[in-house]
């Protein structure tokens, strides 16, 4: 959710007072909603929020967010499968909430243009009250485009004094750790009760937020956490797991085919990018992930980019049909830089895989 940096005033019995900042997603989606105040289902506004909610809550900071918002992928946030396939309730609800994000993400993708890519210009002209007389061939587009996009100035302003405000705190490197928390049978029960040991070494359980306990849920924001049982672990191995740092890399999978992996942990946790395109896809900013050792557990969160996903996912897919015409493409040092393999994901309870038809049986490699 962007704030909007100009404090919000409201009068009261002829006095000014100047309340808190305002929230430039819930004042977006407020405005823009209020041409449906009169409509007829009762959850349009709840919705409405939740949709404001979600994408303030998945904002990784990064340059590519708004400039990738996708109404489909915070519709499907919002409304899960009934986003495509809505009942007849939901239908007029479905149909006005996706008129009202496409307007919102318009307004952020061409805020955020101005935002990265004229950042001192615009930082000037946001705050310059005479510049509609200063206007030079790159402020008149602005000026143009406020046109066509209701907001646009406000937003713009808001995400260059977000970028500020994260660039102070960002003094540390410490970007490079994930986010993570040292969790004890006290926290989590259920976590370390005997499992019976299965030879399925690639296959993976999840389990859903809201079967986790409270505090485990204070601490994520994603639908679902995957749990890997680990034995121990050499040292360089367990500082690994906590590096933040993805990476799309190009192997072998466990059938002897060529594959697209996502890594994570340094290359300790690799995850078949297509077999797996439905636990990818229903990630929105992080992929949780629970180690489990005998007597503590490691909760960490990868940084993984569900807004940017379907494009990721694509690559991965036009990656292997160029290795189905050339073999030979397949690279033999794209793993130099990464740790062993400990941990790979070859299927995740209660999630279907899937393949690429061209990686049929008969295909002569």
């Amino acid at each position: 959710m962007i704030i909007d940096p100009q404090p919000f005033r409201e009068r009261v019995h002829g006095e000014v007072y100047e309340e808190s900042q305002r929230y430039y997603t819930d004042d977006a989606m407020a405005d823009i909603g209020d041409a449906g105040a009169d409509y007829p289902s009762r959850d349009l506004q709840r919705a409405l929020s939740e949709a404001a909610r979600l994408i303030d809550v998945h904002d990784d900071g990064s340059v590519a967010y708004y400039e990738s918002l996708d109404p489909d992928v915070i519709g499907e946030w919002v409304f899960g499968s009934s986003w495509n396939n809505p009942d007849r309730y939901d239908a007029k609800n479905v149909a006005l909430l996706r008129d009202i994000l496409t307007l919102y993400c318009d307004v952020m993708r061409c805020a955020s243009v101005y935002a990265n890519h004229t950042y001192d210009d615009t930082w000037r002209l946001l705050n310059d009250e005479n510049w509609l007389d200063t206007l030079g061939f790159s402020e008149r587009a602005f000026a143009i485009d406020s046109l066509r996009h209701p907001g646009l100035r406000r937003a713009a302003q808001a995400i260059i004094e977000r970028r500020r405000f994260r660039s102070r705190l960002c003094k540390h490197d410490s970007a490079r750790q994930a986010q993570h928390s040292r969790l004890t049978p006290v926290d989590w029960p259920e976590l370390f009760e005997p499992v019976e040991p299965t030879e399925d070494t690639g296959t993976y359980g999840r389990v859903l937020y809201e079967e986790l306990p409270e505090r485990i849920q204070d601490l994520i924001d994603e639908q679902s956490v995957l749990v890997i049982r680990c034995d121990s672990l050499n040292e360089s191995e367990h500082s690994a797991l906590t590096r933040a740092a993805s990476k799309l890399i190009f192997g072998i999978d466990v059938s002897g085919k060529p594959a697209t992996f996502e890594v994570f942990a340094g290359g300790l946790l690799r995850i078949p990018v297509i077999a797996n395109r439905n636990l990818l896809k229903e990630i929105r900013s992080h992929l949780t992930v629970v180690y489990v050792f005998a007597d503590y557990a490691l909760l960490i969160e990868y940084p993984w980019r569900g807004m940017t996903g379907k494009a990721r996912i694509a690559s991965a897919e036009s990656l292997e049909i160029q290795a189905f015409k050339n073999p030979a493409l397949v690279p033999s040092t794209v793993t130099n830089d990464l740790l062993p393999c400990r941990f790979i994901v070859n299927r995740v309870e209660g999630l279907p895989t899937s393949r690429l038809d061209l990686w049929a049986d008969d295909v002569p490699f």
